[in-house]
């Protein structure tokens, strides 16, 4: 997974959720490092919600790169390599399908051209408030990601060192200050 500009419990949770979605595996351990570049919260200075780069093991031993530098150009992205290939999907909601055996290709278009990732999700949460219709995300899967996030900055605080999830002891009173 790659994103710019940083902000890893801003963005990285839209991120981490959709990995998990997509994998359908669970996080069990964390490895990372934060970037201290410094680079200044839009938010402003009470804020404080670095990049980084790391490693996600998730369940049945897949590991899963997280490239997300507060000063990075890259485009939003999140690579699958599998046995028999790979599915990219990239920041325009679009996905890319490259088959290793024949080098056949295929590509997913937009199911909702014109709209946003932020768009659906605000439709969904008001047809859940209004019309009462089955909110599609459990909350619990939410502290999840807030778990995962929270692990690279214990990660972080011992020099990389691999933190297991669910959290334990003094990582779980570690605060986060994104927005």
């Amino acid at each position: 997974m790659q994103w710019p500009n940083g902000r890893l419990g801003n963005v990285g949770t839209h991120m981490i959720d959709g990995i998990r979605m997509l994998i359908g595996y669970e996080v069990t351990a964390v490895s990372a490092t934060l970037d201290l570049a410094g680079k200044p919260d839009c938010r402003g200075p009470s804020f404080s919600d670095p990049g980084g780069w790391g490693l996600m093991r998730m369940e049945n031993g897949l590991i899963v790169i997280v490239d997300a530098a507060d000063y990075a150009m890259i485009p939003h992205s999140i690579n699958i390599n599998g046995k028999k290939g790979r599915a990219i999907v990239n920041g325009s909601n679009e996905v890319s399908f490259e088959f290793w055996e024949n080098g056949q290709k295929d590509h997913w278009a937009d199911p909702y051209p014109g709209t946003t990732s932020m768009d659906n999700a605000v439709n969904e949460i008001v047809e859940w408030l209004e019309e009462g219709k089955t909110f599609p995300y459990n909350a619990s899967e939410a502290l999840g990601t807030h778990e995962v996030i929270t692990a690279f900055h214990a990660s972080h605080a011992r020099q990389s060192r691999w933190i297991k999830l669910p959290l334990k002891g003094s990582d779980r009173e570690i605060a986060v200050n994104s927005g």
